[in-house]
């Protein structure tokens, strides 16, 4: 199954967005070995595994300067 995501930024000049990562399951289960293995390291070492989520990033417009900051 698939969640096909409309993108809620189109038409805005300086969007602020934030990407973030729900579940604590970070990658199919029939993944090679190594990217389970990469996967249960990354869930162990943030919030994912605790929690089920995490901020993975965000871009926040500064009117002031006229740009873009991470």
């Amino acid at each position: 199954l698939y969640i096909i995501l409309e993108d809620l930024t189109a038409g805005s000049t300086h969007p602020n967005i934030m990407g973030v990562k729900m579940g604590t399951k970070l990658c199919e289960s029939q993944a090679p070995p190594h990217k389970l293995r990469l996967s249960l390291e990354k869930a162990l070492s943030t919030t994912s595994g605790q929690f089920g989520a995490r901020v993975d990033g965000f871009r926040i417009y500064d009117p002031l300067t006229g740009t873009s900051a991470v």
